[in-house]
């Protein structure tokens, strides 16, 4: 009696896969190879009544040996694709879990770091905006300076102090990561904006699809555009949806 290949293969004595196949199925390839020379021996044009029977003859013959051979692949399979699932099945729920724990924990960072990247970015802003008037006073003083030198001296503070604008300008619109990022615990926390989407109006949205519309489910819509605006961004124009960039928390070791 023939032992599973499962049993041969991830035994104490395993063997080469492919020697198995060849060994215990020896007798199956042996009927494969007769069924090519018989069909090669046959016509390839028919013109008599003879022909075709030995050809439809032929060709039902080959089909029920091809689906003997895909029942015997199912069958020696089926332990195989059983513990894949089993493995998967385990490993995934574990998974899962860690999802379903680390879910609250992203939504607090996530909201955490859209209010730090708004107050820094208004922080710059701000900084931006006093630099600016700090500027233009000093370079009405320089217009109102009795002298050269108190000129030149008010000049030079005006530019100094536009200058401080410029980057203060320049820092008001850095990424999300650089107004976000600190270190603690030896994990980095930083932030990166996405563009995310929603669905305002399903049947605007469905509407533009014509007679398909009805055959598509929303889970393949929405796949849909999420590989639309992952592509496009915010030039991203469909009926029905809002297309925004989002700021999400990130954390690495």
């Amino acid at each position: 009696m023939r032992n599973p290949i499962v049993e041969q293969i991830f035994g104490a004595n395993k063997a080469p896969l492919p020697i198995v196949l060849e060994t215990d199925f020896a007798d199956l390839s042996a009927k494969v190879e007769a069924a090519e020379e018989r069909a090669s021996k046959l016509p390839r044009q028919i013109k008599t009544a003879e022909d075709q029977e030995q050809i439809m003859v032929c060709m039902a013959d080959l089909r029920d040996l091809s689906k003997r051979i895909d029942r015997i692949r199912l069958d020696e399979g089926e332990p195989l694709r059983s513990a894949q699932k089993g493995i998967n099945d385990h490993f995934k729920g574990l998974d899962a879990r860690l999802a379903t724990a680390t879910g609250p924990l992203q939504r607090a960072a996530d909201d955490h770091a859209r209010r730090k990247v708004a107050e820094e970015r208004a922080r710059r802003e701000r900084e931006a905006q006093e630099a600016r008037a700090k500027a233009e006073a000093e370079r009405a003083k320089a217009e109102a300076a009795r002298s050269a030198n108190a000129a030149a001296k008010a000049e030079g503070r005006a530019e100094a102090a536009a200058a401080q604008a410029e980057a203060a300008e320049k820092a008001a619109t850095a990424k999300a990561g650089d107004m976000a990022r600190t270190r603690a615990g030896g994990v980095t926390s930083s932030a990166k904006t996405v563009w995310q989407f929603r669905i305002t109006d399903y049947h605007a949205l469905t509407a533009t699809m014509g007679a398909l519309g009805n055959f598509i489910d929303q889970a393949s819509v929405e796949k849909a555009i999420r590989s639309m605006v992952r592509i496009q961004k915010g030039a991203t124009s469909l009926p029905g949806v809002e297309v925004f960039e989002d700021v999400v928390a990130t954390a690495r070791r």
